[in-house]
């Protein structure tokens, strides 16, 4: 399996997203990181909970996916589509690829 990609995503202007931005940040995050791929995913980030639940369901195809654990310094995987890892698993973040979006 191909190491994790961290997807650190800032929100700037008055620190607010609402649902109808959505797409603009979904597209601005395809331009820089397809929604499928080998790598599985580390979403970061002080995003809605909503925004979390949409990312994990536009990188579904991935490996799995987790989100930022900062008390624990290790990712949480909140979907999977491999055996070898499980819903609720700690994932160690080493040497780990980040990809920095901000949203506007």
């Amino acid at each position: 399996m191909n190491s994790p990609i961290m997807l650190e995503i800032k929100i700037g202007g008055n620190s607010i997203i609402y649902p109808q931005d959505l797409s603009k940040l979904l597209n601005k995050i395809a331009k820089i990181l397809p929604a499928e791929g080998n790598e599985p995913i580390i979403i970061n980030g002080r995003l809605p909970v909503w925004v979390f639940s949409a990312l994990t369901y536009w990188f579904y195809h991935r490996p799995w996916i987790a989100t930022y654990e900062p008390r624990e310094i290790k990712g949480v995987v909140v979907g999977s589509r491999i055996a070898d890892v499980s819903i609720g698993d700690l994932i160690e973040i080493k040497e780990i690829k980040k990809i920095y979006v901000e949203y506007p």
